[in-house]
């Protein structure tokens, strides 16, 4: 998986970038299928914000954004959307194809 930081008119710390790195290898438990992972850092008047996009094969991308005065913050926040979005789309997707569905026991008298 390939997992590509950018930062638009701010600097980051070693502590965020790693936090936001860890977050995009997290994701992938959640849908292996997951091919790369895009974050942008931005600072716009003292509020931070950060964007993701994740491609995964055969499925549109997911984008989603978080806006904190903290780059940690925004990184936490990101990481709940993205992992709630992308879960949900993986068990849609299961439902969808009857995978994983368990047959009802006949009751036993």
């Amino acid at each position: 998986m390939r997992t590509q930081i950018t930062t638009r008119h701010c600097v980051i710390s070693r502590a965020v970038r790693t936090q936001a790195e860890e977050m995009a290898i997290r994701l992938e438990k959640f849908d292996p299928r997951i091919t790369s992972v895009d974050i942008v850092f931005e600072e716009q008047k003292r509020q931070k914000t950060v964007e993701a996009t994740v491609k995964a094969d055969r499925v549109d991308p997911v984008h989603a954004e978080a806006t904190s005065d903290d780059f940690r913050v925004a990184v936490d926040m990101l990481n709940d959307r993205l992992t709630r979005i992308i879960r949900r789309r993986r068990e849609r997707a299961t439902e969808r194809h009857g995978k994983g569905q368990v047959e009802p026991t006949p009751a036993i008298e």
